[in-house]
């Protein structure tokens, strides 16, 4: 077969057309992918900074909320410390008192445990009405 130089120059021509095509294409695909994971990386790298961020955040408030915490019990202690000397010393109180004036405490208790029993039916009556209303 002898194939003239005619037709050989636009066959090397075509043939190189298309393999340079195809490489072209198989380096600008191998490009594109890079960028795309570049990008990829690069996103989560964000969001990573992001979520790092939210939890060092979310780190301080509990250990704020935790310090708060405490100096709260810290003070309930003390509160309850203070109430229980309260009435250490009102219940020794009345025995250190002469006698008139221990029939005048007596006499501010009844007072007192009156009271109680009104405030009790106040509330007794408060507590039917907030069912009644609760009911409807």
């Amino acid at each position: 077969m002898n194939i003239s130089n005619e037709y050989m120059q636009p066959i090397v021509g075509v043939a190189s057309m298309l393999l340079s095509n195809v490489i072209i294409w198989f380096l600008a695909k191998k490009r594109y992918n890079s960028e795309v994971d570049a990008t990829l990386i690069s996103n989560m790298q964000d969001s990573l900074e992001f979520y790092m961020k939210l939890s060092d955040d979310n780190k301080t408030r509990l250990e704020e909320t935790l310090r708060r915490n405490e100096s709260l019990e810290k003070e309930i202690h003390q509160l309850r410390d203070q109430v229980f000397k309260l009435m250490d010393n009102w219940v020794r109180e009345p025995k250190n008192l002469k006698s008139k004036d221990t029939n005048t405490i007596s006499n501010s208790n009844k007072n007192k445990e009156f009271k109680e029993i009104k405030i009790n039916e106040i509330d007794s009556n408060k507590k039917i009405q907030r069912t009644k209303l609760h009911n409807r």
